[in-house]
């Protein structure tokens, strides 16, 4: 009996916890959930990766304006970073989103949106104040790939007038979460704040309405309170027996700003800078090696740069780059048949190559055109000219050894001399 209310009281508190990890679990809304069915099922885990180089500890806990791969600025007066897009004609209210709660849409971009180095033509929307980076369906959407203005427990349920805006005009996304409130506090008043994606990667943060201290608002089991960006890897492994794939997730990079900075009227501008993943070419990887403090090495089986630690480490692993990479400019592979490159000089040789082709062919053409004037009008200047030339190699074939005219003393037919009547 003892035994049996034992398994009893062990399955209710089974079901509680469930209950509230699915409660915090952010669902696909409308269409995107009939589409989001699998074979396999997913175990996600969470880990951190080690970079190579040391680096500050303090990085990613302070407001550092020089990050590893952004750098971030903060500004106290930061009105002019906001945009004003309620009323604009390409605005659209996020209807899907504007009156639920832990609830994500995927966002089709207009342009190739740089996140990390790593070109997206997608992003999530949720209605928790951040976006999601990436395309895996997990439950971690909070804690890996995030782009976070102020994420939040927020219920945009809570009152009539929230909304949430977005407008693409093909150069730049402005996502705006206006007048939201928080699920578990309904007594604070709106907030309203933006992100802002730029096509060359620039990412700007703007709080027009903040009525609390962010510093206040307690975290929740399964989503916490932040403000920065945060990417990840992934790494997959298939179960031999189960249809279960285990999904590991490895942040390799944090951006966190300081929470206190997040007021009315601030904002925090992200500029992206150079990193291994940037590196297109064996010579651009080793310059990037150079003058970044990433270990930047190029991998000719996937003519990849890395340093081990991006969104193509999987790839990187398979290929096993780790043991024939390139580290240095000297290695005869840099400039091997399939490594992309263009050395020192290259895209000028190969400019004047182009030039020189050009001006040959142009001269065959004229020639050619002037040929087929002169056989078609022999009278012409142009076509006797063009029998002096084509008499010229037979009259130095008839000449004998010695270079004379031929021994009778005449002269030959190809001495004679045409003239015009």
């Amino acid at each position: 009996m003892k035994l049996q209310t034992a398994f009893l009281l062990f399955g209710a508190l089974s079901s509680c916890l469930c209950i509230e990890s699915e409660a915090l679990e952010y669902q696909a809304n409308g269409q995107e959930r009939k589409g989001v069915r699998s074979e396999n099922t997913f175990i996600d885990s969470l880990r951190h990766h080690r970079v190579r180089k040391s680096i500050d500890p303090t990085e990613n806990i302070t407001e550092k304006i020089n990050h590893r791969y952004y750098e971030s600025q903060v500004f106290r007066d930061g009105q002019k970073y906001w945009k004003y897009i309620e009323g604009k004609r390409k605005t659209i209210k996020q209807t899907g989103l504007s009156d639920h709660y832990l609830t994500k849409k995927t966002l089709k971009l207009s342009f190739k949106f740089p996140y990390y180095g790593h070109y997206l033509d997608s992003v999530v929307l949720t209605t928790g104040g951040f976006l999601y980076m990436d395309v895996h369906n997990t439950r971690l959407i909070a804690d890996v790939q995030y782009l976070a203005p102020l994420m939040a427990y927020f219920n945009s349920k809570l009152g009539s007038d929230s909304k949430i805006l977005t407008l693409d005009d093909g150069t730049q996304l402005t996502v705006q979460w206006s007048n939201i409130r928080l699920h578990n506090n309904t007594n604070v008043g709106p907030f309203s704040f933006q992100c802002t994606l730029h096509s060359n990667g620039t990412i700007w943060f703007a709080y027009k309405q903040i009525p609390v201290d962010v510093d206040s608002i307690p975290d929740r089991t399964y989503h916490p309170v932040r403000v920065g960006l945060s990417d990840a890897f992934v790494i997959l492994q298939r179960d031999r027996v189960r249809p279960i794939i285990y999904r590991y997730f490895f942040i390799y990079s944090q951006v966190n700003i300081s929470k206190k900075s997040v007021v009315s009227g601030s904002a925090v501008v992200f500029r992206p800078k150079p990193s291994c993943v940037t590196g297109d070419s064996c010579s651009q990887c080793m310059k990037l090696n150079q003058t970044t403090e990433f270990v930047c090495q190029w991998c000719p089986a996937t003519t990849r740069c890395s340093d081990g630690a991006d969104r193509h480490r999987a790839e990187w692993e398979s290929s096993n780059c780790a043991s024939m990479a390139v580290k240095k400019i000297t290695d005869k592979r840099c400039v091997a048949k399939g490594t992309n490159q263009n050395q020192s000089g290259g895209d000028g040789i190969g400019a004047g190559a182009i030039f020189v082709i050009c001006i040959v062919l142009v001269l065959v053409i004229c020639i050619s055109a002037w040929c087929f004037y002169a056989y078609r009008y022999p009278t012409t200047k142009s076509g006797l000219y063009l029998i002096e030339l084509s008499r010229r190699p037979r009259e130095f074939f008839s000449r004998g050894s010695s270079g004379s005219p031929s021994s009778s003393g005449h002269a030959a037919p190809s001495d004679i001399k045409p003239r015009v009547l």
